[in-house]
């Protein structure tokens, strides 16, 4: 049996922790790719930073995703909702699909609920890891 559970760096997993924490304290029910984050938080491999492998995506990671649906092939950064660039070259890692991203490694396949429904994403590679921007 793989492990399943998603890898992170100490600082990343820090800063996921206190955004969902921020999220919880607001009272209002939580979105479903939020909740996900949130448990998944709960079993996270939590390493130094200098040991997170290079193929798994963090904040900062420049990711080349698959889009399955159309075969379409793209380039992002995952990025806090404060660095967002308002194009597709940034994705919020508390998006639906940066939280389904956040993580994982390359050559998985995520699937998120957008409000335009389920997509599916092939982790295609990350293509420069956050540790060496």
């Amino acid at each position: 049996m793989s492990d399943t559970r998603i890898i992170l760096g100490l600082p990343d997993y820090r800063r996921l922790s206190g955004a969902v924490a921020a999220v919880k304290a607001k009272r209002r029910p939580m979105e479903l790719h939020m909740k996900k984050l949130a448990q998944e938080l709960e079993t996270a491999n939590i390493v130094e930073g200098d040991e997170l492998p290079e193929n798994a995506v963090a904040i900062g990671s420049v990711i080349q995703l698959l889009d399955m649906e159309n075969g379409e092939a793209f380039e992002t950064k995952l990025v806090f909702p404060a660095e967002l660039d308002g194009t597709q070259a940034t994705t919020s890692v508390l998006s639906p699909i940066g939280a389904a991203m956040i993580g994982k490694r390359s050559g998985k396949i995520i699937s998120c609920v957008t409000p335009s429904g389920e997509k599916r994403f092939k982790l295609e590679g990350v293509l420069l890891s956050a540790e060496n921007q």
